[in-house]
């Protein structure tokens, strides 16, 4: 795994005492991620917690950062510190808390900074959380999946369960397909599965949902445009051929 560090940022920083200690900032630069899993609530109890035996599951990789760290910034110390002295004296510190506080969720850690202040070594983590909730929609329709082997016709057909499927070319032979089993609403809420209907029988049946909307919408217009004439006129009127045909021709024009 690769570690880099920038060159340190210097500032003043105020401690929690009230007085005022240089602050040396070393970012880090590394594609390193500890991932960990919880399923309790994200607090920073919790984070913390799950930081520490990250930490000790990745020794290796933490030992090999401060390796690094020691390697690169000797230069820069009076005094010379080995990696066991940092892995006994450093400290962890949480950037921010995820924004998601509920689990189950992964938890990914990564170092982001090495912070020098007041004598103390502090490895600065930043943690975001991803929901690990499983979501599994609600299919409406079932959609067949083209099989192995089939022509680009023959893909687009779903295959039935009684269709014969020849064992050495992987083909379906349509002659010996037996009728299709067409099951009511009540055997499929029974058994607890759907029908797998041909892409020709899906597209008439929308052409029938569809032709029964457009039919619910002329009704309606007509049922407004009647109650209009009788508020407005107060009185009823009779049908006759030629007032029928305009109103048909009328009704086909909106739509």
């Amino acid at each position: 795994m690769s570690f880099s560090f920038k060159k340190p940022i210097y500032t003043k920083q105020q401690l929690p005492n009230g007085t005022i200690s240089p602050c040396y900032k070393f970012p880090i630069v590394t594609e390193w991620e500890m991932n960990e899993f919880i399923d309790s609530d994200i607090t920073e109890e919790s984070v913390n917690l799950l930081l520490t035996y990250s930490l000790e599951s990745n020794h290796d990789l933490y030992k090999e950062l401060l390796t690094q760290f020691q390697n690169t910034s000797k230069t820069l110390f009076t005094k010379q510190y080995t990696v066991d002295i940092f892995l006994k004296y450093f400290k962890h510190k949480i950037a921010a808390l995820p924004s998601i506080k509920e689990g189950p969720a992964s938890i990914i850690y990564k170092p982001v900074n090495i912070i020098i202040i007041n004598g103390s070594f502090i490895l600065e983590w930043s943690v975001y959380a991803e929901s690990a909730r499983i979501d599994i929609p609600d299919y409406e329709e079932a959609t067949a999946l083209p099989i192995e082997g089939l022509s680009i016709n023959e893909e687009s057909r779903p295959v039935s369960e009684n269709t014969v499927v020849s064992p050495v070319t992987g083909t379906s032979d349509l002659s010996t397909e037996l009728e299709e089993f067409d099951a009511t609403e009540e055997d499929t809420q029974s058994t607890g599965t759907f029908e797998l209907m041909n892409p020709s029988r899906q597209y008439e049946m929308r052409k029938v949902k569809e032709a029964r909307l457009r039919a619910k919408l002329a009704q309606y217009k007509a049922e407004k445009a009647y109650s209009k004439y009788i508020n407005k006129y107060g009185e009823d009127f009779s049908d006759d051929s030629d007032t029928s045909d305009e109103s048909d021709e009328e009704s086909e024009s909106d739509f």
